[in-house]
């Protein structure tokens, strides 16, 4: 099938869940002497490749991370131009997503944007809200540090709400599963494989928490350029390990 992986994969040994790193957009822009808004379309264009790709491979949980490579000055222009592409390409796709029964979930904190750029992921996340065959995390404004600390909060205002404003959680410790049950995404499985384009082996505070026990593979290609094949050979570098998770 068109936009599929290599259908020569183990099926019975697919990650359920795939996390990518989404980087080397500057250093695709300089290559290939564009603007950051081409670079950046280039990349959600490869978004939408592995995207189809791994949907269509029967894969059922993606989270894709775009990270900054820009320098800091150039951050909020690069945000803006992200989100500009968010409103613009993924709902441009919703009819897309809808036919291929992919839904479309956020993981992040969208409260300081604005309120059309709030309102567009939102309104993105609800017209996908049937999709069952494949869960796409856009980790947009997200970061493994800042969602535990979201998932403790979520913890202690549920506690507030059940047992007042005077009442306080003394003497109680939160537990992983209790933890595990306040993230962002809590019924997204953790992640069998974290991917990261562009060259650079770190994770940038990316799901945290939940890749405790990831297999990791690093390619270096840059982003705008991920294919159906790319995305392959790391799949096909996770099926050649053997998974320990903590084990020696």
């Amino acid at each position: 099938m068109p936009g599929a992986i290599d259908p020569t994969l183990d099926r019975a040994s697919l990650p359920r869940h795939i996390g990518i790193v989404m980087d080397g957009e500057a250093r695709w822009a300089a290559t290939h002497e564009a603007s950051p808004e081409t670079a950046q379309l280039e990349g959600f264009r490869a978004a939408w490749r592995v995207i189809l790709a791994v949907r269509r491979s029967g894969i059922s949980y993606l989270s894709l991370f775009p990270v900054s490579e820009f320098p800091p000055e150039a951050d909020d222009e690069r945000e803006t131009l992200l989100l500009r592409a968010v409103r613009k390409h993924l709902t441009h796709e919703a009819k897309t997503f809808r036919r291929e029964g992919i839904r479309i979930v956020h993981s992040g904190d969208l409260s300081d944007l604005s309120t059309g750029d709030r309102e567009a992921v939102e309104l993105l996340k609800d017209q996908t809200r049937n999709g069952e065959n494949l869960f796409v995390n856009i980790a947009l404004r997200s970061g493994g540090r800042s969602e535990i600390v979201r998932a403790v909060n979520r913890w202690l205002a549920e506690d507030r709400q059940i047992r007042g404003a005077a009442a306080a959680r003394s003497g109680e410790t939160i537990t992983e599963e209790v933890l595990d049950s306040h993230l962002d995404l809590p019924y997204f499985p953790e992640p069998d494989l974290i991917i990261r384009s562009g060259g650079e082996r770190r994770v940038s505070n990316f799901l945290l928490w939940e890749s405790a026990y990831s297999e990791f593979v690093f390619s270096d290609h840059l982003w705008p350029d991920w294919s159906e094949a790319e995305i392959t050979k790391a799949i096909e570098e996770y099926q050649r390990r053997t998974r320990r998770f903590g084990g020696a």
